[in-house]
């Protein structure tokens, strides 16, 4: 068995394993490193091979003890990482030189100890630095920096150890991945959610409730799934509309979504259900997270205060989702219901026409429509994301596009395209004064150059001005 054989093995195991640890470039190894480190590493993994015998919720808890002790010996989480990587390897190439018997289940149940190990210790690295970081007094772009650095950081790490192909993408290590991404994406929406609100850059617009609804539920049902919850979505008539700010307004609804789902018991459901009368529309978020804490409704839109055992993320979301719905017009109230989990209902006002309003806008609106004329417009980028974007815009607006992503493809393509609009990057390959004038000889007078760029200020020489018609700054 392999238990057995780390036991009878471990001196032999240890020498094996300080020799590829002192071979290693990066990070740095130090003495305390391979003259106790490199046994501890291997002692941690023989006993979470035992207690991998008695339950899941074991192996996690002596996993996160044994990364906190690791990190207050003073390793480093890339330390940490890479010499779980080194024993395992160590232990695979002893086995296979000795033909010790070991099952495809023992080995399979070693990989799962050696991701729970990783897990344990990244996972304990990012409460110990969050716990540092809050004792000190920073504002809050500090504390955004902070932690969006760290969610990359971890998000590396998983990336680097699933790399090495001995951690399968499905299991903890993967989990440590998708959740950093995951709050380094809702930190950055509600932290540009804030930028908006602080700026007035408030824009309504007549929007769909239904169609509002549904791309709110679209990444909701990703994250329950991953944290093992149902998502219940209640739909509603199509025809319903409110003007609301949709950007601000997503943000701030789905994070009350994130949080009910984040603090919600694995297992269980979160509810999101759509009333509509005449002048409101209501949102509620119903989770399952066992009830709030007495006087906690007081304090959960409270800047940096976070709720809850799983403390990760600014503690700024619900005061912003808050913000964002009072931009709105609307509020947000939260009812407590003891033992089972607590209910966020977030008020709106619904669009309305008056009847008089509405017949006259029906019968001007195709007059006040401008008519949409398709062109043909050949877009030069040699970025290619930047061009394929501003691709998909234009065709949805009606016109017939081509993209190409330097001089010589834009010659190739405008003869048999013949473009009545040449979008050209300034910064395209091969020079953009050369491929104007060849594209004004190949098109003729009737092309419309267009040098497109995302710098702010451009100076250009006259001879590029005589051939290129128009400049427009597009921040892609």
């Amino acid at each position: 068995m392999l238990y057995e054989f780390l036991i009878e093995n471990r001196e032999a195991l240890v020498e094996r394993a300080r020799i590829k640890v002192a071979s290693r470039r990066a990070p740095q190894v130090t003495a305390e490193e391979l003259q106790h480190g490199v046994r501890l590493f291997l002692d941690q993994l023989i006993e979470l091979m035992r207690v991998s015998t008695t339950s899941n919720a074991a192996m996690i808890l002596t996993a996160t003890r044994h990364g906190e002790e690791l990190l207050r010996i003073g390793f480093t989480i890339a330390q940490v990482v890479h010499d779980y990587g080194d024993v395992s390897e160590v232990v695979t190439e002893l086995a296979g030189l000795t033909d010790a018997p070991i099952s495809v289940d023992e080995s399979r149940t070693f990989d799962r100890c050696l991701d729970l190990a990783i897990t344990g210790a990244v996972t304990e690295y990012a409460r110990l630095c969050q716990r540092s970081f809050e004792s000190k007094a920073t504002g809050r772009l500090g504390i955004l920096a902070h932690e969006v650095h760290n969610c990359l950081s971890l998000a590396m790490l998983s990336f680097e150890t699933l790399k090495g192909g001995r951690v399968a993408i499905g299991g903890s290590t993967g989990g440590v991945l998708e959740r950093s991404l995951r709050r380094m994406q809702g930190l950055i929406t509600r932290t540009l959610a804030s930028v908006r609100i602080d700026a007035g850059l408030v824009q309504r617009k007549r929007v769909s409730v239904c169609r509002f609804v549904e791309d709110i539920e679209v990444a909701g049902l990703m994250e329950a799934s991953a944290r093992g919850l149902k998502l219940v979505v209640t739909r509603i008539d199509p025809d319903v509309e409110f003007e609301v700010d949709e950007p601000l307004l997503t943000a701030a609804v789905s994070n009350v979504l994130h949080n009910a789902l984040k603090f919600s018991i694995t297992g269980g459901r979160v509810w999101l259900r759509t009333y509509v009368d005449a002048q409101r529309v209501r949102f509620e978020i119903e989770d399952e997270c066992g009830g709030l804490p007495p006087d906690a409704t007081e304090s959960l839109s409270r800047p940096f205060d976070q709720q809850g055992i799983d403390r990760t993320g600014l503690g700024l979301g619900l005061t912003i989702s808050q913000q964002g719905i009072a931009a709105n017009g609307g509020e947000i109230r939260v009812r407590d219901v003891p033992g089972k989990g607590c209910i966020f209902t977030i008020d709106l006002p619904r669009y309305t026409i008056a009847p008089g309003v509405a017949a006259q806008d029906a019968l001007q609106g195709d007059a006040a429509r401008p008519a949409v004329t398709t062109r043909r417009v050949l877009v030069v980028d040699d970025d290619v994301d930047a061009a394929q974007a501003l691709q998909d815009i234009l065709v949805l607006e009606g016109h017939e596009v081509r993209a190409v992503h330097d001089g010589p493809a834009a010659l190739r393509m405008a003869p048999e395209f013949q473009p009545e609009i040449v979008l050209l990057d300034l910064g395209v390959p091969k020079d953009s004064d050369l491929v104007a004038r060849e594209l004004r000889t190949v098109l003729g007078d009737h092309v419309l150059l267009v040098a497109s760029t995302g710098l702010k200020e451009v100076g250009l020489d006259t001879t590029l001005l005589k051939r290129i018609d128009m400049l427009a700054p597009m921040d892609l």
